[in-house]
């Protein structure tokens, strides 16, 4: 199986609000994002104001448009060693 679209978004991560021995990532706020899409990588920005929307991937202000299909999200650690030097 195989996804059209990947998007990594880099988010923090703090104590999950079921279990404070669990990570959770704060997926409100804003960051940087990778999409893999159509055979290239987009460095883009992340925006996510309402927990109960989905966050909005922006490049040079403009949306970046996903193409149809599977769509694979990954939430990596921002802080951790490797990602920040992406920024």
């Amino acid at each position: 199986m195989a996804p059209t679209n990947v998007v990594v978004q880099f988010t923090p991560y703090g104590r999950s609000a079921a279990d404070n021995r669990s990570p959770e990532a704060l997926t409100v706020g804003s960051g940087t994002a990778w999409v893999f899409t159509a055979g290239h990588l987009i460095v883009a920005e992340w925006h996510r104001s309402d927990p109960g929307r989905p966050a909005t991937i922006i490049l040079d202000g403009e949306p970046v448009l996903l193409r149809p299909g599977r769509t694979w999200v990954a939430l990596p650690d921002a802080s951790q060693p490797g990602s920040v030097a992406w920024r």
